[in-house]
Order: structure tokens, then sequence, then C-alpha cells
């Protein structure tokens, strides 16, 4: 508004203009809301956030301005000069060595970097903090910050995190998920051999990553057991079946869970093992074969032409362990 403010520090422009933060907070000097000060300008004036230390208008003290001439030494005292190590700029006193907008030298301005805000090191500009979402990963710090970490599926949200599915959104892997298309009994060799039978299938069809059954008993569930994705969960034809761990254990899903691990649809309704809640817990009063080491007994399972609830607990608590099922694969 043709005025020209400190965003890291002014409240009615925090970090941007014209966003003003709500009442009783104060801008806490890195152009965030917050109830207390921090960093470089710890200490509270008049609804700002100032360095007492240097500050020549609240020198020491809140309000106590420095005569005309005079700067805020560095140590909270008016003085005619500033005190080592601190350089006279000005009417400020600043470090040299540290300060991005005197960078070795009063006037000195560090220049922006790609993806970064600039920084100071020893009197010498380099690039500081990456942009939200962005990675340096080349040890250059010439470039910036040159990834895209929300969206590089080679450097997912960290350098060198490679998506086996090959689409990365928002710093997260999205996760691939298919229902087997061979069938099991209830003698699974526990929730280890199940996860083992989706990483088989996985294998078979030239998927990379690491896959588990959703699949509960006493000693695990999704819900503890599961990596808890905060992208996408897809069929492996790449359609969308939950944007992410909460909205996959909400209740329930976008599409019905039937794509085997090449793609190919299920002609006709399959019962995969489950005993698992919809937001991946172990199911109240089901059962589980014995923890997935029996062929008698009862089993709770669920039913992959439907998109409510019974997706995951359709039926159970009848003699299944002898029958084959399928099972449904998650990749982690």
């Amino acid at each position: 508004d043709e005025a020209c403010v400190n965003t890291d520090v002014d409240r009615n422009h925090c970090g941007s203009c014209g966003h003003v933060c709500p009442e009783g907070q104060v801008c806490d000097g890195s152009g965030a809301c917050a109830w207390t000060c921090g960093g470089t300008t710890p200490d509270l004036c008049d609804e700002a956030c100032v360095n007492t230390d240097v500050d020549r208008n609240h020198c020491g003290s809140c309000g106590n301005v420095c005569p005309a001439g005079q700067v805020c030494d560095g140590s909270g005292a008016c003085a005619a000069s500033c005190a080592s190590p601190l350089t006279t700029c000005g009417l400020a006193c600043v470090h040299t060595a540290y300060d991005p907008a005197n960078g070795g030298g009063c006037g000195h301005v560090c220049p922006d970097y790609t993806n970064a805000g600039p920084a100071c090191y020893l009197g010498g500009c380099i690039f500081g903090a990456c942009d939200a979402g962005f990675l340096t990963c080349d040890n250059n710090t010439v470039n910036g910050c040159e990834i895209n970490g929300l969206t590089d599926p080679a450097n997912c949200g960290a350098c060198g995190r490679v998506c086996p599915s090959g689409v990365c959104v928002n710093g997260d892997c999205q996760r691939r998920v298919f229902v087997t298309s061979t069938t099991y009994n209830g003698n699974l060799g526990g929730l280890a051999g199940a996860d083992a039978k989706c990483q088989a299938r996985a294998a078979a069809a030239g998927l990379t990553g690491t896959y588990k059954a959703w699949l509960s008993d006493n000693t695990g569930s999704p819900s503890s057991r599961f990596t808890r994705s905060a992208a996408p969960y897809v069929r492996v034809n790449g359609t969308v079946l939950a944007n992410n761990w909460a909205d996959l254990t909400d209740g329930t899903i976008r599409l019905n869970l039937n794509l085997t691990e090449s793609g190919a649809t299920q002609g006709s309704t399959t019962w995969p093992f489950t005993n698992t809640n919809t937001n991946g817990t172990l199911e109240n009063g089901g059962s589980s074969c014995s923890n997935w080491t029996a062929t008698s007994g009862p089993a709770n399972f669920g039913c992959n032409n439907y998109t409510d609830r019974f997706w995951t607990t359709c039926w159970g608590g009848m003699d299944h362990c002898g029958s084959n099922y399928s099972l449904y694969c998650f990749e982690q």
C-alpha cells in the first residue's frame, strides 16, 4: 500500500502484505503470527517484535529512543558508534558477517536465489532456507533450491527419496493398491506371511515398492503397521481410491477395490480376508483364523464390490478359514 514495511515483524502485514495477525498476537520476527516474539527480534514493544539490544527506538527497554545521531550499540545502550563485532551502518548496528542486508559491508545486499531467500555467512552471500517444499540436492551454493520436493518423484519430500509409483504429491509418494488375483486359505503364515503374498503378487506384475496386506489380528493392524500416506491411494491404473490416509479410513472409499495387481478387473464379487474396521483397526469381536495360521474356524472379510464400510467389514464369524479368499494389498 505504497508503504515500506518489514513483513517479518509488522503485525498488519505479517509474512505478506495485508495479512493482519489476530487480536493479541504479534508478528514474531520470521513473518509468522504468534503469541510471543522470537528469533532475532525477541522483545515485544508496542505490539511489534524488536531487539532492544540494537533498536534505537527501543534501546535497552521499550520506548527508550536514542538521541539524534546515536545508535543502540548492541548491548542495549545508546552510543556514538556500535560495539564490536557490530558495525555502524547508517544509524543501525549490524553484524556484517551475518546480515544479508549488509553482507560483508554496509549496504551490500545479498541477492535472492532460486526458490530460496538470501543469507550471509562470514561476510559472504549464500542462499538461506529453501522456500516451502523446495530442496537443494546438488550441494551447489549458486543455483539455490533447485528441486521441487512437492512434485519430484526422484526427490519426493527429501533428497533421493524415489517414489516407486513414479508420482509425488505434496511431498509424499502416491501409494498403489490392488486385490490379489490369487486366493489363499486362512493359514496365511500370520501377518508377515500375508505381506509376503502381497509382495509376491506385486513383483509378479512388475510393481516396485513395498506392499502389506490390509489385514488385522491380535498382533497388529493397518493402523499400527502401515505408513500413513499424505498422498493419494490409487488403484494400479492410477484412479484415485482415497486422497490420503485420513480419507482412506473415514468409512468410505471412492471406487470399488476390484483391480488386481495386473490391472485386470475381477469379474465377480471377491471376499478378501480383512478382520479390519474402516479406520484400519482390529475389528471388534472379529475372527482371524487363529492369527492367520489355521484352516479351520471363523474369519472376517470384506466385499470388493462395495465402497461403503462393507468394502472391509462385509461378513464374518462363520467357518471360512478353510475357504480360499483374496487379499487387499497396499503400497507403503
